[in-house]
C-alpha cells in the first residue's frame, strides 16, 4: 500500500534579510525551528512495514527516495531496491523550478528523518516539513551570502555531534561550504572552501564518530570516472578519503547514507537520465555496489532513515 500525502504551503514565517556574506542578524534570536514529529492525523494511512532485511534485527538503515521538481513530488522508499514508493508527498502550490530536496532529523537522533526543500538565489531559503500528515505546514528561514548564490545547493548534517541535523549550503562556483549549528536565521557557524570549485556536495559520518563530515563529487570529466573527495572534519585542507567510481556521463548526483546500519556513511550515486541508483558498500576504489532503478528520469535523489 502506498501512503500518499499532500503538503500545504503557508506564508513565510521568517526569512533572513539580503545582505553581506555574514549578514549580521542577532545570533541570540533563535528564530523558528523545524516542526517536531507530531502524531499524524487519525485518518492518516499507516505506512507499510519496512521491507529491508535489517528491520527484523532492529537495525535502522538509510533508504532512498526522489524529488521530482515538475510535479513537486517526493517519493520515499523503505528499502534499497526497485519497486513503488512507500510514501508519496506532494507539495500543494508547487515549488520553485530550481528547488533542491533535503532530509534530516530535527529534534533528536532517534526521530525519523523528514523532508524539505531549498531555494537558492540572493536569499537562500530552507523550507522544512514535520511528519507527513495531511495539511502539514511549513517552517522556513534563510541566510544570505555576498553576491547571491544561484549555484547554491543544500547540505544537512550533525556538525557538532549533538544528535540533531542542521542545515547549510555549498556554492559550486567557489567550492565553499556555509554551515550552521542551528536551524534558524543568522550567520554561518562554519564557512570554508574545500576541494576545487564546480563539484557537487555530499555529507555523511564517514568514520562513525557521530559527527558528519563533508565531501565533494566531481562527475565524469571525459575519463569515464567520477571522483569523490571526503573529509571528516569541517574546514579547508586535504581530503581524508579520495576514490574514483565508474560513471560514464555527467548526469550523476551524489548521495550518502548508512546503507547497512553499521554507523558509518558510504556514498551513492543517482543517474538522473536512467533513474538508476548505485549504493556503495565502502568508500574505496572498486567497491561493491547495489544497483537498481527507482524514480522517473530527471528526478533528484534523497536518502534518510524514514522509519526510526
Amino acid at each position: 500500500m502506498v501512503d500518499v500525502r499532500r503538503v500545504a504551503l503557508v506564508a513565510s514565517i521568517a526569512t533572513a534579510s539580503c545582505g553581506a556574506l555574514l549578514n549580521g542578524e542577532d545570533p541570540s534570536d533563535p528564530g523558528p525551528t523545524p516542526p517536531g514529529p507530531d502524531a499524524a492525523p487519525d485518518d492518516a494511512v499507516a505506512p507499510e512495514a519496512a521491507v529491508d532485511a535489517n528491520a527484523d534485527a532492529g537495525v535502522v538503515v538509510s533508504t532512498i527516495g526522489f524529488f521530482e521538481r515538475s510535479s513537486s513530488r517526493f517519493e520515499l522508499r523503505f528499502a534499497n531496491a526497485s519497486g513503488v514508493g512507500n510514501r508519496t508527498v506532494v507539495i500543494d502550490g508547487g515549488v520553485d523550478k530550481g528547488a533542491w530536496p533535503f532530509a534530516g532529523h530535527w529534534n533528536s537522533a532517534h526521530s525519523p528523518d523528514t523532508i524539505g526543500y531549498f531555494v537558492g538565489g540572493d536569499s537562500p531559503t530552507f523550507h522544512f516539513f514535520g511528519q507527513f500528515g495531511v495539511g502539514e505546514t511549513v517552517e522556513q528561514f534563510g541566510f544570505s551570502i555576498d553576491g547571491g548564490s544561484d549555484e547554491a545547493m543544500p547540505v544537512v548534517g550533525d556538525w557538532n555531534g549533538d544528535g540533531i541535523c542542521t542545515v547549510g549550503f555549498y556554492v559550486r562556483s567557489t567550492g565553499t561550504f556555509f554551515l550552521k549549528d542551528t536551524n534558524a536565521p543568522g550567520n554561518a557557524d562554519y564557512m570554508f572552501p574545500f576541494a576545487a570549485p564546480g563539484g557537487l556536495p555530499v555529507v555523511g559520518d564517514w568514520d562513525g564518530d557521530g559527527v558528519d563530515g563533508i565531501g565533494v563529487f566531481f562527475p565524469d570529466n571525459g575519463a569515464v570516472e567520477g571522483h569523490f573527495f571526503l573529509k571528516n572534519a569541517l574546514g579547508p585542507g586535504n581530503a581524508d578519503v579520495t576514490f574514483n567510481v565508474s560513471t560514464p556521463g555527467t548526469s550523476w548526483f551524489p548521495l550518502a547514507g548508512d546503507w547497512d546500519g553499521d554507523g558509518r556513511a558510504t556514498v551513492g550515486l543517482y543517474d538522473s537520465v536512467r533513474a538508476e541508483f548505485r549504493l556503495f558498500e565502502k568508500n574505496v576504489d572498486g567497491a561493491t555496489m547495489s544497483v537498481f532503478a527507482f524514480g522517473p528520469a530527471g528526478a533528484l535523489p534523497i536518502a534518510g532513515k524514514w522509519q526510526r
